[in-house]
């Protein structure tokens, strides 16, 4: 590589640190609003540029609304809990089930907890406006992690069955925690509820080889028996 090409690489480096940099000054900016207030009609490109210390322009060249904003912070939302989700199945392939749950159980407690009062904003907010699509995904890819998990612990198990797990256990843990936040229950209940969500869902995860077996059998002979 000649001194010209290290020089162009090295002279873009700082430009691209700074507009992170600035990107992740208006999202903490609208966060630190958005906490305060709401999204009511103070939630606006100049008060958010403002409270970032950057130009209005300067804003502009990354976000052109204050909703491309909101939807910005809730796929960074989303893009955490899927780097959670990828770092705890690398992590906890051969774990127990209890455990391996209780893991990812504690980091969406923990991503949820951190800013209560922006989650149940954008909770509010970002389904009116932009709707369910990235948070279904999200669900779909913990299932399918879900699923690949289950069956290493249960190998011979039908895999609609497992399927079927993956589904009830992801959407009700997202929905008991989501909700935990959202309607503010008090602080010394949280620990309670965890403790009740991972053993629910550590029994449903991890029942033997022979009874998820015997399920997909029951089930398979029940449909067998109505073409008859």
């Amino acid at each position: 590589m000649s001194k010209g090409k290290k020089r162009e690489k090295a002279a873009r480096t700082p430009s691209q640190e700074r507009s992170r940099a600035t990107v992740e000054a208006i999202l903490e900016a609208a966060a630190r609003i958005l906490e305060r207030e709401g999204l009511g009609r103070g939630f606006g490109t100049n008060r958010i540029a403002r409270e970032a210390g950057v130009s209005v322009g300067s804003l502009y060249e990354y976000f052109e609304s204050k909703d491309a904003i909101v939807k910005a912070m809730g796929e960074r939302h989303v893009a955490r809990v899927q780097g959670l989700i990828d770092q705890a199945f690398g992590a906890l392939r051969q774990a127990p089930a209890e455990e391996a749950v209780g893991w990812v159980v504690d980091g969406l407690f923990l991503l949820h907890g951190e800013r209560p009062d922006l989650q149940r904003v954008l909770q509010h907010e970002y389904f009116s406006r932009f709707g369910f699509d990235p948070f279904i995904a999200t669900d779909r890819h913990l299932s399918a992690r879900l699923v690949e998990w289950l069956a290493e612990q249960h190998p011979g198990a039908e895999r609609e069955e497992l399927e079927a797990r993956a589904f009830v256990a992801v959407r009700a843990g997202r929905s008991v925690i989501i909700h935990t936040f959202v309607e503010g229950v008090k602080t010394d209940l949280r620990p309670r509820i965890r403790d009740v969500l991972v053993q629910a869902l550590g029994g449903l995860l991890g029942r033997e080889r022979q009874e998820v077996v015997a399920t997909g059998e029951r089930v398979q002979g029940a449909e067998e028996a109505k073409e008859l």
